[in-house]
This record gives C-alpha cells, sequence and structure tokens, in this order.
C-alpha cells in the first residue's frame, strides 16, 4: 500500500503549484473494482474508470489503496474538488506559516466507514499531500490505521464521528513516521443509516457534517505548532478585505478573504497580491505564495508574499502590523529574501483597506 506525500517542506522563490485548489474538472467514467494486495475485504463501490484525479495523478495512491470492510454503513465520497488548504494559525510567526503551508487531497472515489459505537476498526485511507518542495517521497503503510466511533443522538438526527489515527511511514530504515488524523463527520435520522458524506473541498455542511484533516510529524499532536490542519480553501460566505498599502517605490494590493466568528478568530484564506516594485510588476496568486498571520480576532494582520522571479534582489515583500481599524498607515514593509528574512525595509506613504460585504 504506497501513499505518496510530500514531507520536506523548503521554501523557494516562486512555490509554485501546478494543482491549483479548486480548479480540477472531472471529465471520465469509470468502474474500479479492488485490485490490491493488502488482504482486506474491500472492493471500493467507486463508480469511476479512472482511480486517480488528472492533475494529481502522479501524486496520489489510487482509491483502492483504502483498507476497510465494505459491509459497514457509513459512506464517504471524495470527488477530484477534494483539496484542502492548510490554515493559518495566530500563535505561530509568518516563518513558521510558511513552513506549515500543505494542500490535502482524498484520492477520488467512494468508500466505506464504520458507523457503529463501541469498538476499534481498521480503516486506513488513501490520502496525498503537497507542499512547496515538488520532490516526491513514497509513503508505506506499515499498518493499518485505526478508528473509533461515536455517536451523538440530538432532537432526531444522529452525528456520527469517525476519528481516525493513519501512520504514514517513510520506507527508508529507521525513519520516524509521520500522522495522518482526520474526523468524518456523518448525520442522519436516528437510527437510520447516514447519509453520505460528500468531499468536494467545500466548507461543512449546515447540517453539522464535514470532516477535519490534521498532519504531524511523529511525536507531536494536533496542538503542536508545526502540525497542519487542512480545512476548506474557500468558503462563499467569507468577506473579501482588500488592503492596499503604498510604500517607496511601489504598491501592493492584498485580498484577504475572512469568516465571521465572535469566540474565536475567524477562519479565512489570503488568495491574491498584486502591485509594483520599483518599475517591475507582480502578481501572485498562488497558495504557497502567499502566507499570512494574524493576531487574536485578525486586529492585527501580516503578510509575507513570494514572486514568481526574483525581482532585483528581493524574492517578494513582508507587509506587518497593518491594523483593519485605525485610519492611519501602521504597516511595516520589507524587501525579503526567499526565507522570509529582511532585506530592506520600505517606508509607508499610505494605507488603505475595503470590506465588500
Amino acid at each position: 500500500m504506497v501513499l505518496w506525500t510530500l514531507l520536506a517542506i523548503v521554501a523557494g522563490c516562486s512555490g509554485k503549484d501546478d494543482s491549483n485548489p479548486g480548479e480540477e474538472s472531472d471529465a471520465d467514467t469509470d468502474t474500479d473494482s479492488d485490485g490490491d494486495s493488502d488482504g482486506d475485504t474491500d472492493a471500493d463501490t467507486d463508480t469511476d474508470t479512472d482511480t486517480t484525479d488528472p492533475e494529481w495523478e502522479d501524486d496520489c495512491p489510487p482509491s483502492t489503496a483504502w483498507i476497510g470492510d465494505e459491509s459497514w454503513t457509513g459512506t464517504v465520497h471524495a470527488n477530484t474538488e477534494a483539496v484542502y488548504c492548510g490554515a493559518f494559525d495566530e500563535e505561530r510567526t509568518l516563518e513558521q506559516e510558511m513552513a506549515a503551508k500543505m494542500l490535502v487531497k482524498i484520492p477520488r472515489g467512494t468508500y466505506k466507514v464504520p458507523a457503529d459505537a463501541g469498538k476499534k476498526y481498521e480503516l486506513s485511507f488513501p490520502v496525498c499531500t503537497k507542499t512547496v518542495n515538488t520532490t516526491l517521497e513514497p509513503q508505506v503503510i506499515k499498518n493499518p490505521g485505526t478508528a473509533d466511533v461515536t455517536v451523538n443522538p440530538w432532537s432526531g438526527v444522529d452525528y456520527t464521528y469517525i476519528h481516525m489515527f493513519q501512520p504514514l511511514v517513510l520506507p527508508t530504515k529507521d525513519a520516524s513516521p509521520w500522522w495522518f488524523e482526520p474526523t468524518f463527520v456523518l448525520v442522519g435520522k436516528t437510527g437510520a443509516t447516514p447519509d453520505v458524506l460528500e468531499l468536494d473541498g467545500g466548507p461543512k455542511g449546515t447540517d453539522g457534517s464535514g470532516a477535519d484533516f490534521y498532519v504531524y510529524a511523529d511525536g507531536k499532536d494536533y496542538f503542536d505548532i508545526t502540525t497542519v490542519n487542512a480545512k476548506t480553501c474557500m468558503d462563499p460566505s467569507w468577506t473579501k478585505n482588500t488592503h492596499t498599502v503604498d510604500f517607496d517605490g511601489g504598491n501592493i494590493i492584498l485580498e484577504l478573504w475572512l469568516g465571521e466568528n465572535t469566540t474565536q478568530t475567524a477562519p479565512g484564506m489570503f488568495t491574491k497580491a498584486y502591485g509594483n516594485i520599483d518599475g517591475d510588476a507582480f502578481d501572485s496568486r498562488d497558495y504557497f505564495q502567499l502566507i499570512y498571520r494574524p493576531t487574536h480576532h485578525h486586529f492585527q494582520r501580516n503578510f509575507a508574499v513570494l514572486f514568481d522571479a526574483p525581482l532585483g534582489k528581493a524574492c517578494g515583500i513582508k507587509i506587518e502590523d497593518v491594523d483593519p481599524i485605525d485610519a492611519e498607515p501602521t504597516a511595516v514593509v520589507h524587501t525579503i529574501n526567499c526565507d522570509l528574512s529582511n532585506i530592506e525595509e520600505r517606508s509607508v506613504t499610505a494605507e488603505t483597506i475595503e470590506i465588500e460585504k
């Protein structure tokens, strides 16, 4: 059983990724069956002919890499859009944010999951990840993952939580494992078979269904600062915040999408940065080029932008201490190296924010 993932995170100037989340298309029609030799009893009920996705086919295992039991009554279906983005964490630095950037994908397929509480199950999902590094490392499941199930009934509805621990081990001798820790939430009428959970890269369902994905090194857990928590790359309910910062030698426009949350720091995604510096234009849109770290509730906003290629001596621009409430300029701007270290400060002449309701 082989999983392909990118675990070594090396910062590059461009960080270009050919598999931009949300831009895949499913054009095939297939009927795959289980041709693996893992000794399980699965028969993968996916109705597609291809077991890989076009833009990830060299990076992902097939859906037949799933380990489980076809008699289970829960069902998770992933389409070609089931790509999730590592989210920002207010406790990190910008450098730690860059290192933690990761795309997590569940390959297209239909997967059975247990829905009965009270015992441990052997369960492994095919999973693939991408980081800023483009070097693939083969992953081997030496042992199946484990899952436990909790069913919480409420007002005629059962909320079924499938919580997994799945080892991802490099095939080199004495390599330390990484861990994939997902939780799937299936919803259905009390006592009935849960509805199919659809994974399409979007946000959690309004009915409470959805999934959370964590990836972390051996010896860590999902609370560690280095852990990747992969969530939706874009929620249509988010609001666009556009910051414009003019500085000595140029300007930059930053597009930040934010949700609403009154008790925690709201979710969101930094999606675009463009402008010019010293006469050279830039337009950065790739997930790995755009680094963001807020303070609590986004009261202060910190950005780093990497160019497609160096402009002059700079790999990018860092824009820190942006205050979305203060009417006066607060931003501090530096040109930066590819590792986000500062080259020189540029004086800020103007700063505005526009929020689209």
